[in-house]
C-alpha cells in the first residue's frame, strides 16, 4: 500500500483515491455546519489547510472522527475548505457551551 505523508495532516494514496485525514477535517456533527458534508473544527476554520489538499481530488476520504465519504468526496472537501470562514460565527455559536 502506497501511502505518502504530505505536511502531517493527511495521507494519501494516489492509485485509489482515497485521503486518510485523521484530525483537521470531521463529519460529526460537533465539526460541520448545515449540510457541511466534512467540517473542520472552530480553530481551523480560521486558516483552512487549502494548500494541503490543493493538488489532490480524493475520491473517498477516511476520517479519525465521524464516517467517512464515499462519493463525491472532492467535493466535500472543496467545499469545506472554501466556506470554512464563511461558515466562522455559525460554528462558533453552536459549538458555544449552554449557559
Amino acid at each position: 500500500m502506497s501511502m505518502y505523508r504530505r505536511d502531517g495532516t493527511d495521507d494519501y494514496r494516489d492509485r485509489d483515491g482515497t485521503v486518510y485525514v485523521p484530525d483537521v477535517l470531521s463529519s460529526g456533527t460537533a465539526f460541520t455546519i448545515g449540510d457541511e458534508r466534512l467540517g473542520l473544527n472552530v480553530l481551523a476554520r480560521l486558516s483552512p489547510p487549502r494548500e494541503t489538499f490543493a493538488d489532490i481530488d480524493p475520491d473517498r476520504v477516511l476520517l479519525g472522527h465521524g464516517a467517512g465519504v464515499f462519493g463525491g468526496a472532492s467535493a466535500a472537501v472543496g467545499d469545506s475548505l472554501a466556506n470554512a470562514r464563511r461558515r466562522l460565527s455559525r460554528a462558533l455559536v453552536s459549538t458555544a457551551p449552554a449557559s
